[in-house]
């Protein structure tokens, strides 16, 4: 496809959706002007090669884990870079702010957002969302404008808190790996192979960046949970010990004491 199709003139919607969301690979022939903008807004998300994007002069390559966003009414260009395959999903939509401010993120130049996704995992979530987006524009069900606009914003949400605290990649994976296998045990020598670090490396850089060790995230990560079903089901603390991956009963009422400043039966009393 050379270009993009240009809603300039359509009628868009009060912000309860998506205009329409997509998946181009471009070779270096592919070129988007809009002199006078657009009434809705673009957001673009590359998974591999280089585009770029031109605004009131200023140049920005796009590559491989980047978001960028162009806001509505502001004049612009972009396309794939000389040389390069764009390989990219985008979606054009307008915010609805009554929910969650697309307004409030930083702009450089105006009207022009940018930002880079280093953690692996963060990048496949948001690969994932998008592809959501695509999916719910192309079925045009009964509920797909708000089924999308809740995805973007998800991506909002996510860009906004990488941003606000981003987290070493090799810890991310960490944490990743820590959150799909919470109730499995836990061997440090392993996980270290899979990052690609020693043990006494990948517990220095994690706890630097934590604040804490890596068994210590793990536990909390269980206590959490357990309070979360003490909370919302109506099984019994030993049964709860079990589902967060603790072996010992009592050692588990010992960490949530430790941890919450009561044990799990009068936790369970005092917050349902």
């Amino acid at each position: 496809m050379s270009n993009s199709a240009d809603y300039t003139n359509n009628p868009l919607t009060d912000g309860t959706g998506t205009v329409i969301s997509d998946h181009f690979n471009e070779n270096d022939t592919y070129l988007v002007k809009r002199k006078n903008g657009m009434k809705d807004w673009l957001i673009t998300y590359t998974l591999s090669g280089e585009g770029y994007v031109i605004i009131q002069g200023k140049e920005q390559c796009i590559k491989a884990g980047d978001i960028a966003v162009i806001k509505g009414h502001t004049p612009h260009q972009y396309g794939t870079r000389k040389g390069h395959v764009w390989n990219f999903v985008w979606a054009h939509f307008v915010p609805n702010v009554q929910k969650i401010s697309w307004m409030h993120l930083p702009e450089s130049p105006t009207g022009f957002f940018f930002d880079t996704l280093d953690n692996v995992y963060m990048q496949k979530r948001i690969y994932r969302i998008f592809k959501r987006i695509i999916y719910d524009t192309r079925q045009a069900g009964p509920h797909s404008n708000e089924l999308c606009m809740n995805a973007l914003n998800e991506i909002l949400l996510l860009v906004s808190q990488n941003m606000n605290k981003p987290v070493d990649a090799r810890v991310a994976e960490v944490l990743h790996i820590l959150t799909e296998r919470m109730t499995e045990p836990l061997h440090i020598a392993s996980l270290a192979r899979s990052i690609g670090l020693s043990s006494s490396r990948l517990s220095h850089v994690f706890k630097a960046e934590m604040g804490q060790s890596i068994v210590e995230t793990l536990i909390q990560m269980r206590l959490r949970q357990a309070a979360l079903l003490l909370q919302h089901s109506s099984r019994n603390a030993s049964e709860i010990a079990a589902d967060v991956g603790f072996n010992n009963y009592n050692h588990f009422a010992n960490q949530f004491k430790a941890y919450f400043g009561k044990n799990p039966r009068q936790y369970r009393k005092d917050t349902t």
